[in-house]
Order: structure tokens, then C-alpha cells, then sequence
């Protein structure tokens, strides 16, 4: 099936920045950055395939600081969509993400641009 002249498996990168996801209805005070995969959905606009953020952990090889502590480097970690029985903390991440980017102006309009484009 195809949307405009998309077909099924069309998708983009959405960059992110600063948002904010809720919780029970309330709002979370964290900004959170990051890249996720939007994917064509024929039954509705677009959905998120996966999410990638960007984050540190310790690098083990490097000499630790001189207040004890060791230096950390950069790190991604890519969460895919969870299955609808997954309660991981991973999935629940996915889900306040995935929420927070579907009420996102900008993703809807990064995803109507690509289908404007295709036209």
C-alpha cells in the first residue's frame, strides 16, 4: 500500500531536542534529546519505528580523575519499538518518548514535509 507516493516501508531520521515527556499526565521537568526513526504507517500518518539517544559511560582504560572518579565517554543506545507485553524500564522509556513525539509539532510536520515531497 502507499501513502501519496510512499510506499509502506518509507521512513526518516527526526531529530529531537528538548523533550518532554509525560507521565500519567504530568509533564517531566528533563529535557531529553535524541534521533528517532519515523516510519510510514497506512493506517494512520507515521509511527516511531526506534529511538536513538545519545548518553556517556565510564571508560574503563582511561586514569581516574583526580577527585576519584573516572572519565566517561560517549555512548549511543538505540531502542527499538517494544512489544505490547514488554514492561522492561527500555520499553517504558520508548513509550513516554514515543508518546511526547507523536504530540510534537515538528515531527508531524517533518513527516507531512516527506510526504509532501514525494508528491
Amino acid at each position: 500500500m502507499m501513502m501519496g507516493n510512499l510506499c509502506d516501508q518509507h521512513s526518516i531520521e527526526f531529530e529531537f531536542k528538548e523533550l518532554q515527556p509525560s507521565v500519567g499526565g504530568v509533564r517531566l521537568d528533563i529535557y531529553i534529546s535524541g534521533v528517532a526513526e519515523l516510519a510510514a504507517d497506512p493506517g494512520y500518518q507515521f509511527y516511531v519505528k526506534s529511538i536513538r539517544l545519545d548518553g556517556t559511560t565510564p571508560d574503563k582504560f582511561a586514569r581516574p580523575t583526580l577527585f576519584g572518579g573516572r572519565p566517561r565517554k560517549a555512548a549511543i543506545t538505540i531502542i527499538n519499538k517494544p512489544a505490547k507485553d514488554d514492561t522492561s524500564l527500555e520499553a517504558q522509556i520508548f513509550r513516554w518518548l514515543e508518546s511526547a513525539i507523536y504530540d510534537d509539532e515538528l515531527a508531524l510536520r517533518a513527516w507531512s514535509s516527506e510526504i509532501e515531497a514525494a508528491a
